[in-house]
């Protein structure tokens, strides 16, 4: 994801290419995105459903967003590669404390090297939020989120479904307090899951 974003196409309409090799065009698709690097992949897939005709008769139900999406910038950008990184929890320490010292200088090189014409694709973010924001697409969101999340603010969140509500896309939310990053079920199963059926069955009962 962040070492080849421009395989993200490709891994976009792999996604969409599992539900016709499993002969699931009949019945509704539904998301279930986690994290920003789910979303980042996600804003694909939108793109993916929206411009190749081979998934033009996919019925999609709605999407479940869980910890996502963020504004992203450089510095949400590597706290989300730290999150993410598997090693052990004294290395990540070391990389979370050096990061505001060495995200500026970092920060400022690539806004230089932008300005100079050089690394425009470097990151995947640099065009995500605002892709979020204008997706074409109008099926109904649930978005599961935390104001305890350290990696993805609810200011965030909140910020995106207040826009998506605002052109007409139906939102759902439910925002927990002690939960952190993707770890709402973990923390509160049965409240995850009565938000999730619910959602489903809101579709089931109106589609």
């Amino acid at each position: 994801l962040y070492n080849q974003p421009e395989r993200l196409p490709q891994l976009a309409a792999r996604v969409l290419e599992l539900v016709t090799d499993l002969n699931l065009e009949e019945n509704p698709v539904f998301f279930h995105v986690f994290s920003t690097g789910g979303s980042i992949l996600y804003r694909h897939v939108v793109d993916v459903l929206h411009s190749d005709p081979t998934f033009a008769d996919l019925v999609i139900g709605g999407t479940v967003f869980d910890s996502a999406p963020v504004c992203v910038d450089f510095n949400s950008s590597v706290r989300s590669y730290v999150n993410n990184l598997q090693t052990n929890w004294l290395l990540k320490s070391v990389i979370s404390f050096l990061l505001p010292v060495v995200s500026p200088l970092l920060n400022m090189t690539l806004t230089v090297a932008q300005y100079l014409g050089y690394g425009q694709n470097w990151l995947p973010y640099q065009t995500y939020w605002d892709a979020m924001k204008s997706d074409v697409s109008r099926w109904p969101q649930l978005y599961l989120f935390s104001k305890s999340d350290t990696v993805v603010p609810a200011k965030d969140i909140e910020s995106m479904m207040k826009h998506r509500h605002s052109v007409g896309v139906f939102v759902q939310s439910y925002c927990w307090d002690d939960s952190g990053h993707v770890s709402h079920f973990d923390k509160h199963p049965s409240t995850y899951m009565k938000q999730c059926y619910g959602f489903l069955d809101q579709y089931l009962c109106n589609g």
